[in-house]
């Protein structure tokens, strides 16, 4: 037979068995009818000839399993066979198989809600044009501690940084500030983020809704125009595509809505997205408050800048040198140990949040841990239970690596259940994530959803529970000699008794290694405070 050939037939087989069957039925019966004719003509009775016929043919079962083994689907069948059992198995026991479940599902639901919510706040690029361009500008800055190499600049340093580094595109600022909301005759405080006018041209995200607020429109508008961010637009407006144009209401004055940013889009905390951003024009308009290289503000600016096309990290750092030494030698009382340096934005957001997802991931793989070493105890305890059978069916032929592959497929049912519930409870952690987090009177950006890559996370999570689990009591069950366990009447079972111990001794030093993790956790979030 042909490869082609041999492929069509598998296929035939996999999407049409029971015709197949029936067709190989046929033929194998045709044979048998066409050699009782051959000997009804040499002089034998039909009984006889048929019983003749069937002696020299033999089982033709035999030929069934040898065609099913040249066609490459004996295999196949097998696996089908063994779910089938194995799902038998597992209503047969329907309390072992709710506990091992619910223990598999809470373990991997746990991971699948933290890496969404890890892979929203990290591994998400930001909705801004060649995010690579984008850098972030420190100007070191003495603190108690010491000196902060990473601390804001000023509005002396920003403008002196607009006109003395050619290798940026653009600079801008931001600095987060807060602002009265009045809706309904109430009023809330906002977290705005009070950007310069030019903000959004030098980062370049593309409006989720109406367009985005460039210099030249911010200059052009007659009335002050503010940009929404999108969780805001989301919960307050209840994601209105008709807002932008409209009006609401900041510190009693009525402002325009020029569009709404990108989901995801933020400034510079990796976990806090402004619920407005407001150009320094309308700021203006709004509070009076106008800074002057003379005067600047008292709270110190986050400042951003474009990469031109074909500049570098090491050439604007350069540049930055200059311009810091410049200002020492002009303001010494301000200025006279100060250096500047930029890094890519997305590195400087990583570095925010790296430690603390890694810790979660840590807490909620430690919690898989635990949950695996439950549930292969459990499968232990229930493989001590069905030792006769396993014993029986190897007496009867079955190889050791067909009741170890059989064990494994029913830790994979397990495994393919827990998986499902997992999602679940996943999904369910993440749409109500944001309501568990503590009020802190503003928006709170939590966009955990699923997505591919959260999927596949729960997957590999799955997987390799089935393999921690699933492992273990299969090789315990499948090495018992059928004789010694058909002949035994009361034995105890001494090696997995030793894995038992082995795994509670796991659990206790997992836990305490949970109790620990946890300890960082809260320590890494009492300084991020």
């Amino acid at each position: 037979m042909s490869p082609l050939a041999r492929v069509r037939a598998f296929l035939a087989y996999v999407f049409r068995r029971s015709r197949v069957e029936a067709d190989l039925e046929e033929e194998l019966r045709a044979h048998l009818r066409n050699r009782a004719r051959d000997l009804e003509r040499e002089g034998l009775s039909a009984a006889a000839a048929e019983r003749r016929a069937r002696l020299e043919f033999g089982g033709y079962q035999r030929y069934k399993e040898e065609i099913r083994e040249a066609l490459g689907t004996r295999l196949l069948g097998e696996l089908r066979g063994d779910v089938r059992y194995g799902l038998r198995q597992l209503r047969r026991s329907p309390a072992f198989t709710v506990v091992a479940v619910l223990t598999l599902a809470l373990g991997i639901g746990v991971n699948t809600a933290v890496f969404s919510l890890v892979d929203e706040v990290w591994f998400r690029p930001r909705p801004v044009v060649h995010p690579e361009r984008v850098v972030r500008i420190f100007t070191s800055t003495p603190t108690s501690e010491g000196v902060d190499p990473r601390g804001q600049s000023t509005y002396l340093d920003y403008h002196a940084i607009v006109d003395g580094a050619p290798s940026f595109a653009g600079v801008a600022f931001l600095q987060m500030r807060g602002a009265l909301f009045y809706a309904n005759g109430e009023s809330t405080l906002l977290k705005v983020a009070v950007v310069s006018d030019n903000f959004f041209d030098v980062l370049e995200p593309a409006a989720a809704a109406g367009h985005t607020l460039t210099a030249a429109r911010a200059g052009a508008s007659g009335a002050p125009a503010v940009m929404l961010s999108y969780p805001f637009w989301n919960e307050r407006f209840h994601a209105d595509p008709a807002l932008p144009g409209s009006t609401i209401v900041l510190n009693r004055q009525a402002v325009v809505v020029a569009g709404i940013l990108p989901s995801g889009f933020r400034g510079t905390d990796p976990v806090v997205t402004p619920d407005v951003w407001i150009p320094m024009s309308t700021w203006t308009v709004l509070t009076g408050e106008r800074p002057t290289a003379a005067t600047g503000w008292s709270n110190p600016w986050d400042v951003f800048a474009r990469l031109r096309p074909g500049a570098t990290v090491a050439g604007a750092n350069a540049q930055l040198g200059v311009i810091a030494a410049r200002l020492a030698r002009e303001h010494p009382e301000t200025n006279g140990a100060r250096r500047m340096i930029c890094l890519r934005e997305s590195e400087v957001q990583g570095e925010g949040v790296r430690g603390f997802s890694l810790i979660l991931l840590a807490i909620g793989g430690l919690v898989l841990l635990i949950a695996c070493a439950n549930v292969a105890s459990l499968l232990i305890a229930r493989a001590e239970h069905r030792r006769h059978e396993f014993a029986t069916r190897a007496a009867l032929g079955a190889s050791r690596r067909r009741l170890l592959r059989q064990l494994l497929i029913e830790a994979a049912l397990l495994g393919a259940l827990a998986i499902a519930g997992a999602l679940l409870i996943g999904c369910s952690v993440d749409a109500a994530l944001p309501s568990l987090l503590p009020p802190q009177g503003f928006t709170t950006p939590v966009d955990a959803h699923m997505t591919g890559r959260v999927l596949w996370f729960s997957l590999g999570a799955g997987l390799l529970a089935v393999f921690a689990f699933g492992v273990i009591p299969a090789l315990q069950a499948s090495r018992s000699s059928p004789a010694r366990v058909l002949t035994e009447r009361v034995r105890g079972g001494t090696s997995r008794a030793a894995v038992r111990s082995v795994l509670v001794v796991a659990q206790i030093a997992v836990s305490l290694m949970l109790v620990v993790a946890s300890g960082l956790l809260v320590r890494s979030l009492m300084k991020a405070e």
